[in-house]
């Protein structure tokens, strides 16, 4: 696959594939733990594109932490691999994991 130029301060990262196999109606308690289990795969994610105008120490591959608001309104988009990658803004990642 081709990846697209990204314009602006525009990131895209990986965001790991829902599981399909939860098709089940949870009490609230069980409902916030899987909440939370979800929380923690999200505290890293990989960098696919960088937009750029985006911040010059935001790279490729790199794994980062976005503020968890941003998450939650990011855009989805899936792209021709099948795979779902979120559109955030630089100023939403946190810190860069090294």
């Amino acid at each position: 696959m081709i990846k697209p130029i990204v314009l602006g301060k525009n990131v895209y990262v990986d965001i790991p594939p829902e599981d399909k196999e939860r098709k089940i109606i949870v009490d609230a308690n069980t409902k916030e733990a899987l909440q939370k289990e979800l929380l923690v795969k999200l505290k890293k994610l990989q960098i696919w594109a960088v937009g750029d105008a985006a911040n010059p120490k935001l790279e490729v591959g790199q794994w980062v932490l976005i503020d968890p608001t941003a998450i939650t309104s990011a855009k989805m988009v899936t792209f021709d691999d099948d795979i779902t990658r979120a559109l955030i803004l630089d100023y939403n990642i946190i810190h860069i994991w090294r």
